[in-house]
């Protein structure tokens, strides 16, 4: 790789490493601050609910200012915020710790996906995105991984302060590898927020980037609380190790890129929603060989959907693309934020078949979304 795909390939290792991790210590924070499920799950859904509503600002500050001092600033955030996490004493205080790790996190994808967005076109958009993705899925493999052995063998302290420790290694490769860009004036007028909000191509790839990872943070969330009870009754750090199905999207990822220069957007994105529901209806087995391939499944879809979504907007979002990728975080990240909380609350009534039903009718609504909005 040169050094700008190197500097891609750090930004997504670095924008994922730390932002999930807690979902493998979900069951453990239950019983260290004795909370229902719903109120620990909180720790997940305050930090993407927080990238949430700072991505449509920081679309606007990715294109005003200088994206080294940006990202630099970003990524200080990210590791001062993760550590003071770890300093919690009350399950209030750790979800307000994450809830700020979260502001600091926009500003760095956003400036990313511009960047990408900048510097390729056409089937390079689609391999670089793709890329970035894989990278999202080892920083997200690995996070998850660390937090889950070191929340088991050193406690859930540790687990962050060694999460905050890879967020710093790979923000240093991105710094010294990402390039110096001038800032730019930011549009206004007729191509706000609100115009982008008017599109009917933007809605549809909105809401498909909502439902993508939706979709994501569910499984990945509530799973841990299906396997940890009987009749599969699995540990903390062996429910890390179910996050090594995320590997399998070092694979998968690069091939999509490829078929998605080919093929196309829309297409590509059909297949993955397809997936994502098969994949989510295979959970529902009680034999953890077939569960696991469903997470598999499901995970690749998310992938191959965030690629495709966040390439489409960054290709046609034109001279505000760091405008409009800021509002398509905005919707991204509040669908992990309601992918973290939503299950929890239906969870007394339907357990995880709720969970299930959810990220199915979610894809219908992409696959009818993307079948009848997008345009290649």
């Amino acid at each position: 790789m040169n050094r700008p795909q190197i500097a891609v390939a750090a930004g997504g290792f670095a924008a994922f490493v730390n932002i999930y991790a807690l979902q493998a210590l979900l069951p453990s924070l239950c019983e260290v601050f004795s909370a229902p499920r719903h109120q620990v799950s909180l720790t997940v859904t305050a930090t993407t609910l927080a990238v949430a509503l700072a991505s449509p600002w920081a679309g606007r500050l990715a294109a005003a200012w200088e994206r080294r001092t940006l990202v630099a600033g970003s990524l200080l955030g990210l590791v001062l915020t993760t550590l003071l996490a770890a300093t919690a004493k009350s399950l209030p205080e750790l979800i307000l710790w994450r809830f700020a790790e979260g502001l600091f996190l926009p500003a760095l994808v956003a400036s990313l996906m511009a960047f990408v967005a900048e510097n390729w076109q056409g089937s390079a958009l689609s391999r670089t995105m793709c890329n970035y993705v894989t990278w999202t899925v080892i920083g997200g493999f690995l996070g998850r991984f660390v937090a889950g052995w070191a929340g088991a063998h050193l406690g859930w302290r540790a687990a962050l302060g060694m999460t905050a420790g890879l967020n710093a290694l790979s923000g240093a490769l991105l710094l010294i590898n990402l390039p110096r860009r001038a800032p730019s004036t930011v549009l206004s007028g007729e191509q706000g927020l609100g115009y982008f909000l008017r599109q009917g191509p933007f809605q549809a790839a909105f809401v498909s980037g909502f439902n993508v990872l939706f979709s994501l943070v569910a499984m990945f969330t509530y799973i841990t609380f299906r396997l940890s009870e009987p009749p599969f009754a699995l540990s903390a750090d062996t429910l890390g190790s179910i996050f090594c199905v995320y590997l399998v999207g070092i694979v998968v990822t690069p091939l999509a890129g490829r078929l998605m220069a080919r093929w196309g957007f829309r297409r590509s994105l059909l297949g993955a929603s397809v997936a994502a529901a098969g994949g989510a209806l295979l959970t529902l087995s009680s034999s953890l060989g077939v569960v696991i391939l469903g997470l598999t499944l499901s995970c690749c879809a998310a992938f191959v959907g965030q690629a495709g979504t966040s390439g489409y907007v960054g290709e046609r979002g034109g001279p505000e693309r760091a405008t409009v990728l800021g509002l398509y975080l905005c919707f991204y990240y509040l669908g992990g934020s309601a992918g973290a909380a939503l299950p929890g609350l239906l969870w007394p009534w339907g357990g995880w078949t709720a969970c299930v039903g959810l990220v199915v009718l979610l894809q219908v609504v992409t696959l009818l979304l993307v079948r009848f909005r997008f345009a290649d």
